[in-house]
């Protein structure tokens, strides 16, 4: 049967579904299944005409006639199931994640030259790259010279391995520039491979502080990151790497079924026994920040029978905990090691099995299996991911000294987590657990912070005085959090400034290309600030390049019924490539 005879169907359960005319029937149309051979009765209004092109295995969906949704899913789902996860649309490549590795997608010919991918127009990352790089060369207009790549797209669908490969990729050609064009010296080449290197070896701490288990994916980036590799001529000098968007609600409130970042996991776990001693450590369930979910003013460190319901309802300490039960309030000595609270099935580098917690988040009260479950990765064992962790602080400069000043504060942060408040009749907020207090305040070099965490400190504009005031429990609760989400800021930062430090280069730059690593669309039942922002950032961008294919300044554009645009001048000083995770 023709393409004529058939019709594109909005199906229940698949979407959309290729069908052939059996007969019409006023608006509706019955139509048989091509493959099922299931009959379907349809309104016309639900249906879209067969194009011949929508039957090609097209490279490129600008080639596709009467374009539409139905064709364009039906084309993506051929090439993915047949391993070919890359396709274009004009200069757009939209990229659908395998989940698996594909053999030899990413194997790059060693020695002579490389293929010219941009005239090529071989649907792959490698391209991107490639266009990048040679438009950044080629320009005559020095405005348009800096290139930049966004990669963008859902939570989960390979943005950051996007952006890795596309690193690689421009190492390789920075290589080969030196190498055949400028015949450089052997000390020239190795520049540009050690930044590549230096550059990926950031990946384990920067993965491990900014990533975190969502829902939806086990190691999504919960920050966004814009690496500009700058350029002299058509070798790499430096690179320099800018964040933003670090969702700090995380180190505080985990959503449920989600993990705190990684590196909290990982240091519990994968701690010295020494260090444990030193820091206080006990197993990751035995803090509130790395297991709580939902609403961080809901009763999580928060006593006493004021605040939140009463404590018949919800017991005193940890009251309207979402794990329900009552809960004790711990101590320094029942958060060491040997002192009250083992995880079953797990040692000092405890793995990614799930145990038995006698007590848990801090309390005395059993958390449950689901709970436990949650701060686990399938196949990830924590502690030997803090060992490469360790390993790629030291390739950047960061010492076992630095090292262990960060564990610090991070154990800090995590028994400051723990501190509860109650409040007398005057609604004063007290801090329950006084030895826990004290244990972050010590840890964190911060004498004075238990009773910061229950007074503010006013002062009257106008007058040199000032005096100090109380806090009620559920004030010190945003006040405890803020400092958390505060510290661990600053942590991420002083982090991407050190690398900063290893990759920039003195000399000055000709170009540069920027990548910028999106992170990803997420929408979960409790949204965060930043996850809205970030979002919305990612709603602008889709934005921007889909109106600016009108504007009159772009060279060339391209139109896909909505699919997006493609703009090779650039606006502005830069011209973007896009590379959709599908």
């Amino acid at each position: 049967m023709s393409a004529t005879d058939q019709l594109w169907f909005r199906h229940p359960t698949k979407c959309w579904s290729l069908g052939d005319i059996k007969q019409f029937h006023g608006k509706e149309v019955e139509l048989r299944e091509v493959g099922s051979g299931a009959l379907f009765r349809v309104l016309l209004s639900e249906t879209h005409p067969c194009d011949v092109s929508h039957m090609h295995d097209a490279d490129d969906l600008a080639h596709m006639n009467n374009m539409h949704e139905a064709p364009l899913l039906s084309l993506l789902e051929r090439r993915y199931m047949a391993d070919k996860i890359y396709t274009l649309t004009g200069d757009i490549l939209i990229s659908i994640n395998p989940y698996r590795s594909i053999e030899g997608l990413y194997d790059i010919p060693q020695g002579g030259d490389l293929p010219n991918l941009k005239e090529l127009r071989v649907p792959h990352v490698f391209m991107v790259a490639d266009k990048a790089y040679k438009n950044m060369l080629e320009t005559a207009d020095p405005s348009r010279k800096n290139q930049s790549i966004i990669v963008s797209g859902e939570s989960g669908a390979g943005k950051t391995e996007a952006a890795k490969h596309t690193l690689t990729y421009l190492a390789t050609l920075s290589q080969r520039h030196m190498t055949i064009t400028m015949k450089a010296r052997q000390s020239m080449v190795a520049r540009s491979v050690a930044i590549e290197r230096k550059v990926l070896d950031c990946n384990p701490f920067l993965e491990a502080f900014g990533n975190a288990k969502t829902l939806r994916n086990d190691n999504s980036s919960r920050f966004g990151k814009f690496l500009k590799i700058e350029f002299d001529g058509g070798r790499i000098l430096g690179a320099r790497m800018r964040h933003y968007l670090l969702e700090k609600a995380r180190v505080v409130c985990p959503g449920h079924g989600e993990r705190n970042y990684h590196v909290f996991y990982q240091l519990c776990r994968g701690a010295t026994e020494e260090e444990r001693a030193a820091l206080h450590l006990g197993p990751a369930e035995a803090y509130s920040y790395l297991v709580s979910g939902g609403d961080p003013l809901a009763g999580v460190g928060i006593g006493g029978p004021i605040v939140h319901g009463s404590a018949g309802a919800h017991g005193r300490a940890g009251a309207g905990s979402p794990f329900g039960g009552a809960r004790a309030s711990p101590s320094a000595s029942s958060l060491h090691p040997g002192h009250g609270h083992h995880h079953s099935g797990h040692h000092a580098h405890g793995g990614s099995g799930a145990g038995a917690v006698a007590t848990g988040a801090g309390a005395g009260g059993k958390l449950p299996q689901s709970a436990i479950d949650a701060t686990h990765i399938a196949g990830v064992d924590d502690g030997d991911e803090f060992e490469e962790v360790r390993l790629a602080l030291a390739s950047v400069g960061i010492g076992r000294d630095t090292q262990a000043a960060m564990w610090t504060i991070l154990a800090g942060l995590l028994h400051l987590g723990n501190v509860r408040f109650n409040e007398n009749a005057k609604e004063e907020a007290g801090i329950v657990n006084g030895d826990v207090a004290a244990t972050a305040a010590a840890l964190l070099g911060v004498p004075g912070l238990p009773t910061k965490l229950v007074r503010r400190l006013v002062r009257v504009k106008g007058r040199a005085s000032a005096y100090e005031v109380n806090l009620t429990a559920k004030q010190a609760v945003i006040a405890r959090d803020s400092l958390a989400k505060s510290v661990y800021e600053r942590l991420f930062t002083w982090l991407i400034a050190q690398c900063n430090r290893m990759l920039s280069s003195p000399s000055p730059s000709s170009g540069f290309i920027g990548v910028l690593d999106i992170f990803g669309f997420e929408i979960f039942d409790r949204n965060s600030f930043e996850q809205l922002c970030i979002n919305y950032c990612n709603e602008k961008c889709v934005c921007r390049r889909m109106c600016c294919g009108c504007c009159w300044w772009c060279c060339r554009w391209c139109w896909c019924c909505g699919c997006g645009w493609s703009c090779m001048g650039g606006c502005g000083l830069w011209s973007f490539r896009h590379v959709l995770g599908g």
